[in-house]
């Protein structure tokens, strides 16, 4: 019987807490609402507080994935643009035989020219057709004044200076 007994109490127990525990909580919660109340909303104000940072970062991971996705298709198209070490000897050394054909083209035809300057200067000048010379025009008479004039006649004779002329006069 004790078996019974010892499980009867234990039953009683179980069904006093089961009859008690809800006043306890009723009270307690009376007591601690305002607690509990007081941490619920600071609880949620950091839950929402880290939604909002979750979104930010989102926005930002969004953002950034776009530049990076922005950059692969940039150098992607960048490879194609830079030149090769073999690419550029290669160009270079068409370059240097279009000059070379440009500069032996130079020297044939400087060649020609000078040809074709020694053939002019063997050739023979024609003589330039003769020039019919113009009427002279007969000069116009000056008119003689009518009256006595100053001045004085003077032969020049080898020697004389015109200062040595006018000092005799």
């Amino acid at each position: 019987m004790k078996r019974c007994v010892g499980g009867a109490a234990r039953w009683r127990a179980w069904v006093m807490a089961g009859c008690l525990l809800p006043r306890l909580l009723v009270a307690a919660q009376d007591g601690n609402a305002q607690e509990y109340e007081e941490r619920y909303k600071r609880l949620n104000a950091v839950v929402e507080e880290l939604l909002a940072s979750q979104a930010t970062l989102q926005k930002r991971i969004a953002g950034l994935s776009d530049e990076i996705r922005a950059l692969r298709e940039e150098q992607g198209r960048n490879v194609n643009q830079y030149v090769r070490p073999e690419d550029l000897r290669k160009g270079l050394e068409k370059l240097a035989e279009k000059v070379r054909e440009i500069d032996q083209k130079r020297e044939d035809d400087r060649k020609l020219i000078l040809e074709e300057i020694r053939k002019l200067a063997s050739a023979p000048v024609p003589e330039p057709p003769a020039r019919k010379p113009k009427p002279e025009k007969e000069p116009d008479p000056t008119p003689v004044p009518a009256g006595p004039q100053k001045g004085y006649e003077y032969q020049v004779k080898s020697g004389d200076t015109v200062a040595a002329i006018v000092t005799a006069y």
